[in-house]
């Protein structure tokens, strides 16, 4: 009985070692909490009075002044970048003009640059009429103000998200830029065309833009021959939308980005007024916010109400980037 037994023991111990140990489960992937956006003390009571003077400007020619004012102050050199006049030769500007624009707005694969190389010569030949181009090469030398590609990015110059008030600063920007960069030149502001941006059409009215640039050569008012060009193509939207949420969960709430703000301090007798202010959008869906500062308006259903200021800043964006597609507002 007890080999026997001792046999049974050894049996065991045998099966016991040749059985792999159960795997634990695998460990649930962490859960993202909900960025918080802070409140920026103290609650401003009384708006801020506008770096220039808007007094006596209707709303289109507000708006340009404003942002006229944060470009020339702007010390970013990309931001300086797209309100001046770069000197460039006559054929870097007919045969590559890819190269005249910046790193950062250029395609990453070769592929695409390729394409840009190529359909870039044709947008030379659309908004730079043939008599100007024949100059240009007699010269051999041009300045060239270059558009930002796919439009203006209000969002990383001005902190307003690109599609607020359904994407109109985006003109107002492209109008602020071309004016700077104009005066840069000791040239008396020139109107872009609504259709500035137009990119399904042959792009006539750049090239309308640039037959006034080069009258103004002929008559001598400039040295240089001044061009526009807008490298634009295959455009895609861009932005994150997120949930703005509060703890205890709002009522009501509108948000206001401060470049607007600004501008409504000084035209408006009560910039808080969604009523006198009109670009207070009221946050019923996800929405795109940039990095900047906000005011916002908030009501909660026990009746309290507060007003007051929050920015978005570099950690909040990097996480809308990442993914994260809800921001708890810490207002209360």
């Amino acid at each position: 009985m007890a080999r026997a037994l001792l046999g049974l023991i050894v049996v065991l111990a045998l099966t016991a070692c040749g059985r792999e140990e159960p795997k634990p489960p695998p460990a649930p992937p962490p859960v993202k909490s909900a960025p918080h956006v802070k409140e920026v003390p103290p609650q401003a009571e009384a708006p801020p009075p506008p770096p220039v003077d808007l007094a006596g400007l209707d709303e289109d020619a507000a708006l340009v002044a404003l942002m006229k004012h944060e470009v020339t102050t702007d010390d970013d050199t990309d931001q300086q970048a797209l309100a001046r006049f770069a000197p460039a030769d006559a054929d870097t500007l007919l045969a590559k003009p890819v190269a005249l624009l910046p790193d950062y707005l250029k395609p990453s694969d070769a592929e695409a640059t390729a394409e840009l190389a190529q359909s870039s010569l044709q947008l030379v030949e659309q908004q730079v009429p043939a008599d100007i181009r024949e100059a240009i090469r007699a010269m051999g030398k041009v300045k060239v103000l270059v558009a930002e590609s796919c439009g203006a990015d209000v969002g990383a110059a001005l902190g307003i998200p690109n599609d607020y008030d359904e994407g109109s600063a985006q003109q107002y920007m492209d109008q602020a830029r071309f004016e700077v960069a104009l005066e840069r030149e000791k040239v008396k502001p020139l109107a872009l065309p609504a259709d500035f941006r137009d990119l399904e059409g042959d792009r006539e009215s750049i090239a309308a833009i640039n037959q006034q640039l080069f009258d103004l050569h002929k008559s001598g008012k400039t040295k240089d021959i001044l061009v526009v060009i807008d490298l634009s193509g295959g455009c895609t939207a861009e932005g994150r939308p997120v949930t703005l949420v509060t703890e205890p969960p709002y009522e009501g709430l509108r948000i206001l980005p401060e470049f607007y703000f600004t501008v409504c301090a000084k035209r408006a007798e009560d910039a808080w007024s969604p009523e006198q202010c009109r670009w207070w959008e009221t946050v019923t869906q996800p929405l795109t916010l940039d990095q900047g500062t906000y005011y916002y308006l908030a009501k909660w259903p026990d009746g309290l109400e507060k007003r007051g200021r929050f920015v978005i800043d570099e950690l909040v964006t990097e996480a809308v980037e990442e993914g994260q597609d809800t921001l708890t507002l810490d207002i209360r």
